[in-house]
């Protein structure tokens, strides 16, 4: 079975690597997304434990796509053992760097299928993701991965979990080694590295949040393991230490609020991250924004 792993533009290295280590499984790095083979536990395995991805398809087809019309080859897709016995679908899409609307492709898409639709509490969901010229058709099997719950305080320019965990990854950051998040706002790059570390599920307290749930009969918790301790810091002004420390509570992590000399530090500014010790400097593309990840100056 073919599965799509969803990132964003500069992080596709990552997405590749956590996908080898929670499920020894290769992936092809396409642009913003990951292409890798799997068994449907291992990809519930991947979708409960990643943090890197934004959303994870079971891959029916990709093509290249110029105008709406070559949605026709969603017509050579079969689409029964999904849904059959009066199962309902939803089609859904993402577009980025493509002049197509959402409206137009998820209708053309929902015209091809010939089941019932519900576009509130569908069965399944037929997700269309259009990068650039390359369009990937399949089943939504893990729902918004990037979504993160512990985020109950937020500021304007607050950082996607996803992308926070790639900073985290590109500092270093392992078992034994401290890591402190300077300028740490509401503590989204901490509370990724202690949850990286930890081995703890960002949807620990959230399991039942799964599309893949409706079709497939599995239990999370056997993928829950003993969180490891981990040496986490985040600094920032008080009133932002105060939000780090509620949002951390939420996550069930321990961020210690202080400064010290860590093995990996990051630093957060709209627009620009800072990593002690970068290999090589990179830019991530999320939607219009792209984040410069830089060496840190001190």
């Amino acid at each position: 079975m073919k599965a799509l792993a969803i990132s964003y533009k500069g992080m596709e290295d990552i997405t590749a690597l956590e996908i080898k280590e929670l499920i020894g499984k290769k992936a092809s790095v396409k642009e913003s997304c990951c292409v890798f083979e799997c068994s449907k536990k291992e990809l519930a395995k991947y979708c409960y434990l990643c943090q890197g991805a934004n959303r994870v398809l079971i891959l029916l087809e990709d093509f290249k796509i110029d105008n709406i019309s070559d949605l026709k080859k969603i017509d050579g897709i079969d689409f029964s053992k999904w849904l059959k016995d009066g199962r309902t679908f939803a089609a859904r899409s993402e577009i980025v760097d493509n002049e197509l609307e959402d409206y137009d492709v998820q209708k053309t898409t929902g015209d091809k299928i010939d089941a019932k639709v519900d576009l509130d509490n569908p069965d399944i969901t037929v997700f269309v993701y259009i990068y650039s010229d390359d369009c990937y058709v399949g089943v939504d099997f893990s729902g918004d991965t990037s979504k993160r719950d512990y985020k109950i305080k937020l500021t304007r320019d607050d950082l996607k979990g996803t992308i926070a965990y790639a900073l985290v990854r590109l500092s270093g950051f392992e078992k034994g080694k401290s890591f402190l998040n300077l300028n740490a706002k509401t503590g989204t790059i901490a509370i990724e590295s202690a949850l990286f570390g930890s081995r703890k599920s960002v949807n620990f307290y959230n399991k039942q949040k799964f599309p893949f749930l409706k079709f497939i009969d599995i239990g999370l918790e056997q993928w829950d393991k003993e969180a490891q301790d981990v040496k986490v810091y985040a600094y920032d002004s008080p009133g932002y230490l105060d939000v780090v420390r509620k949002n951390a509570v939420v996550a069930g992590v321990d961020v210690k609020l202080e400064k010290i000399e860590a093995d990996c530090v990051v630093r957060y500014k709209r627009k620009k991250a800072e990593i002690k010790d970068l290999k090589k400097e990179r830019e991530i593309k999320h939607g219009k924004e792209v984040l410069k990840v830089e060496n840190f100056i001190d």
